[in-house]
């Protein structure tokens, strides 16, 4: 997939989000790369294996069959809940 190709997916992608809080955390995580580059600019210091693996987690995550219940989630990790 060319530059192109890869930015149109992107914002295919974001037209189809509805959820404000959703947008928000994705436009955090994206400011993180537009800002000036610093020693803080956390992606440069993955390896291509490790960006690959963070890209495919974050595609998967649009998939409702991976989706976990709050209450699940709270369950889990708080015992007392």
């Amino acid at each position: 997939m060319n530059t192109l190709e890869l930015k149109g997916s992107i914002f295919e992608k974001l037209s189809q989000i509805e959820n404000d809080q959703e947008l928000n955390e994705i436009n955090d995580f994206l400011d993180a790369f537009t800002k000036e580059e610093s020693s803080s600019n956390f992606w440069n210091n993955y390896s291509p294996e490790q960006k690959q693996d963070l890209m495919e987690a974050f595609e998967e995550s649009y998939d409702v069959k991976n989706w976990v219940e709050h209450e699940e989630v709270i369950k889990k990790y708080r015992p007392n809940a």
